[in-house]
């Protein structure tokens, strides 16, 4: 997410994922391959197609929506302390682990779609500094 003048995004990452996007070879896998700390004990790399598809950085950072495996565990281990604190009476209930209201929260994030953020969503969109996109994802 842009963070003003000296957004890491902006002045370390983009210049150089910039870069990385003008080489003709597929860098995608050379990239990859730098997790291998220890070749003989990590598994290699596979040999895939890392050609990027879409690739956002910088500018046009990718917003990522949470999983909703993420947000049913974050309605079902809610912090009370937090819980309790919040003004949405919902949330407090949640907190106190109501079976009821924790079933609600449950059904109603399955089966609804909404673009703004309703009582039982207990974390927002993320803002990865680069989000690749190959063929074989």
């Amino acid at each position: 997410m842009p963070g003003g003048r000296y957004d890491s995004s902006k002045t370390r990452v983009a210049p150089i994922f910039d870069q990385l996007r003008a080489r003709p070879d597929q860098w995608v896998g050379t990239l990859l391959s730098l997790m291998q700390l220890d070749p003989e004990r990590s598994p290699p790399i596979p040999a895939l197609d890392y050609s990027i598809l879409i690739g956002r950085w910088g500018d046009a950072e990718r917003t990522l929506d949470p999983p909703v495996a993420l947000l049913s565990w974050l309605i079902r281990n809610i912090d009370p302390e937090k819980a309790a604190a919040d003004p949405h009476p919902q949330r407090q209930l949640l907190g106190q682990r109501d079976w009821k209201t924790t079933y609600e929260a449950l059904r109603a994030l399955r089966s609804t779609s909404t673009t703004r953020a309703p009582w039982y969503v207990l974390e927002g969109p993320t803002h990865p500094d680069v989000y690749l996109e190959t063929p074989t994802r």
